[in-house]
């Protein structure tokens, strides 16, 4: 696989099924399906977070040494493979997807722009006059990162204009970048849904330019449809750009400038409109199988093979699913899934009988004394009539 992304002409994308770089782990099945729709824009995306690394690091050195090979593994471990859960008492168990929740990652973005849209679409629809107000600055050689702070400082300066505040009640903003390719540079701005009274063009232009020093382009309108222009905010919420228009050598600048960085944010009676999670059964029990890291660690470093073959069953689980898993399964509770996990608590359980003798004894006397108890519960008492 080629990674080489100098120049502004985007670097050859590998196959998501294809063997990444040695120091990254081979993708499997279940990712191979998950990411097919957007294989070669993930793909892209981490060749070029790699090729950053190489250019800050020593050869031998490992990915997690910079943050660019930190945000490139992070996307490479994306839904890798789903891990078990299990509810109290083992009665019920589902797989659960390891998402990375990077703000570049293709399949995570998309799911956060579902949910910040359903927060937009209540915060709008409680607006009495909503209006689209985009704020641009005058595009410079500086980085990104630099430019992000000084647009978010000028917005926040505007906010706390006399004339503003007479005007706009509240609202939330979002922040968009983009890339100019005939002069190479960054072009940051901000989309904000306002509620309030009329406020003309040329005195908002005012403000910005006073707030900004250098820039006064900006735009306002009405809002006709309230569910388009909070899906339209959402798409710049989850993502902030569409990074396939990046050049590859300005990607890794980019997901540093973001990483960590609210992306947007309401203000004044917006603030009031809290935020409705989304409906997931509530696992706050569940815990993770401590038991099948023991059990992959006792195949890897000891060549157990029960172990072995409980850990080949759960990945097939995993590579057979027919369709990517939400965050909580909500049919996940399958016949064959709770055979494995009790498998693997039996599996466990003997293992650990086999190194502490006294288990192995507490046991079965837990087991007679049971019987015993069961065995009195049958008999009847005798009538005396």
């Amino acid at each position: 696989m080629s990674t080489s992304v100098q120049g502004a002409a985007p670097a050859p994308a590998r196959n998501i099924c294809q063997t990444p770089p040695s120091y990254l782990q081979p993708p499997s099945p279940y990712q191979c399906q998950v990411h097919g729709t957007h294989a070669a824009e993930r793909d892209r995306l981490i060749a070029a977070l790699l090729s950053e690394h190489r250019s800050r690091s020593q050869p031998a050195e490992a990915p997690c040494t910079t943050r660019p090979g930190r945000l490139a593994e992070r996307l490479d471990s994306c839904c890798r493979s789903p891990i078990a859960m299990v509810g109290p008492g083992n009665h019920e168990c589902c797989l659960v997807e390891r998402r990375c929740r990077s703000r570049i990652c293709p399949l995570c973005s998309r799911q956060r722009a579902g949910e910040v849209g359903d927060h937009l679409l209540a915060i709008v629809s409680q607006m009495d006059s909503p209006r689209m107000l985009t704020l641009t600055l005058r595009s410079t050689d500086r980085p990104i990162g630099d430019e992000l702070d000084r647009l978010v400082k000028a917005f926040r300066a505007m906010r706390q204009d006399p004339m503003w505040k007479r005007c706009v009640v509240g609202g939330v903003w979002a922040i968009e970048v983009t890339w100019s390719e005939s002069r190479q540079q960054w072009h940051p701005h901000i989309h904000a849904v306002l509620d309030g009274s009329y406020m003309a063009q040329a005195t908002l232009s005012s403000l910005w330019h006073k707030a900004t020093g250098d820039s006064q382009i900006c735009d306002i309108r009405l809002i006709h449809s309230r569910k388009s222009a909070a899906r339209y905010i959402a798409k710049y919420c989850s993502k902030g750009a569409d990074l396939r228009k990046f050049p590859a050598d300005r990607i890794a600048e980019y997901a540093e400038a973001i990483a960590s960085r609210r992306l947007y944010q309401t203000f004044g009676q917006a603030h009031k409109i809290r935020r409705t999670p989304p409906d997931r059964p509530d696992r706050t029990s569940w815990h993770q199988l401590p038991e099948w890291a023991h059990a992959h660690g006792a195949w890897r470093s000891e060549g157990d093979d029960v172990a072995r073959s409980l850990c080949k069953q759960f990945a097939a689980l995993a590579d057979q699913q027919s369709r990517p898993l939400p965050e909580w399964r909500s049919d996940a509770c399958s016949t064959h899934l709770v055979a494995c996990v009790r498998a693997l608590n039996v599996w466990w359980e003997a293992r650990a009988e086999a190194r502490d003798p006294a288990r192995l004894r507490r046991r079965l006397a837990a087991e007679k004394k049971t019987a015993k108890a069961a065995a009195a519960r049958r008999i009847l008492p005798i009538p005396w009539d």
